[in-house]
């Protein structure tokens, strides 16, 4: 009797040999058995007595047993030997990273340390210094003049025409500035700007005002008168009324003038065009009144230059005529002697 595989064995063998109940079919299938199974599948062949084995060899032995084609066992996963750790490259990265999102700026004592080497550079750092004073070019050859920057910025006339030149920094140049001449008179301008005065300095002795080191006998009284009359004007163009008041009083200081004195200051100031201040209106008036009550004297002495003068400012001459016209037997002689 032909010995049949326990059950431990392939299905599809087992139900072969059943169903075609031939030696030579249950042959070759338990040869084909034994081939493809292991030492533990033979010795169950062999002995139906053989206890049975436990549930997981069994199912073991179903699986190694079977004729079907075998699959390759999936093969184990191999640990990975990883290189030793570098600490260094470890505390580099962290300590990016932490940099990275902390995003700080860096501490006050890295600016201090900082700050020396930018204070070391000397001329770089004094180029990049912001200039403290600007430069006034006057008359036709540009003669320049140095006022510090706060001073500038109380003075409209001087703030709004404020440039700046790469070569010489902060730079005051107008067309007006350019015309004056002598350039030096701009001298006594800037001299008001730093102190509020300028020579001859006004004083006051006993509650009487006085010019300072001024002497009528030893001063060119037309020099003086144009000097004034030149600082007037430039007054006037820059709308420093403050200056334009101290010329005034200083003019009045000058009384009595000359005719030709008197004749050159109203050519001066008449010229002008008028600024509209208040002051601008007494200095005017002033001068009017000087020319009604020294008329005749004006005529006898510089009929030519008396004549031009009214002839080039049509309101000085309706002023000066009418006035005369209201008080013909008085006006107009002041300066003259008795006798004309």
């Amino acid at each position: 009797m032909c010995r049949h595989p326990p059950p431990s064995a392939g299905s599809t063998v087992m139900r072969a040999v059943r169903g075609e109940k031939s030696l030579g079919f249950a042959q070759q299938a338990h040869d084909l058995t034994m081939d493809d199974s292991d030492s533990d599948s033979v010795e169950i062949v062999e002995s139906k007595s053989t206890p049975r084995p436990k549930k997981s060899r069994r199912r073991e032995s179903k699986r190694s047993t079977s004729p079907l084609p075998k699959l390759s066992p999936t093969p184990k996963r191999r640990r990975q030997n990883y290189s030793p750790v570098d600490t260094n490259s470890v505390e580099k990265v962290s300590s990016a990273l932490e940099s990275k999102r902390s995003c700080k700026k860096p501490p006050p004592q890295a600016k201090r340390q900082a700050s020396p080497k930018r204070q070391s550079r000397g001329p770089e750092m004094a180029s990049r210094t912001k200039p403290t004073t600007a430069t006034i070019l006057v008359g036709e050859a540009e003669t320049p003049f140095e006022v510090p920057n706060e001073t500038i910025e109380k003075h409209q006339y001087l703030f709004n025409n404020l440039s700046y030149d790469d070569t010489r920094g902060p730079l005051i140049k107008t067309d007006a500035l350019g015309a004056i001449e002598p350039a030096s008179t701009f001298s006594h301008v800037v001299e008001y700007l730093l102190d509020g005065d300028y020579e001859p300095r006004l004083i006051n002795r006993n509650g009487i005002p006085k010019l300072s080191g001024l002497a009528m006998a030893s001063v060119d009284e037309n020099a003086e008168i144009l000097r004034h009359g030149l600082i007037y004007g430039i007054a006037s163009e820059m709308h420093l009324e403050g200056l334009q008041e101290l010329v005034r009083i200083k003019i009045q200081m000058l009384h009595p003038f000359s005719s030709h004195g008197l004749l050159l200051l109203v050519q001066i100031i008449f010229r002008l065009r008028p600024d509209g201040s208040v002051v601008d209106g007494l200095v005017r008036e002033y001068l009017q009144g000087q020319m009604v009550d020294n008329y005749y004297a004006l005529m006898a002495e510089e009929p030519t230059t008396l004549s031009r003068t009214l002839r080039n400012s049509a309101g000085l001459a309706k002023g000066v005529y009418m006035a005369l016209a209201e008080d013909p037997e008085n006006a107009g002689r002041e300066g003259l002697d008795a006798d004309d």
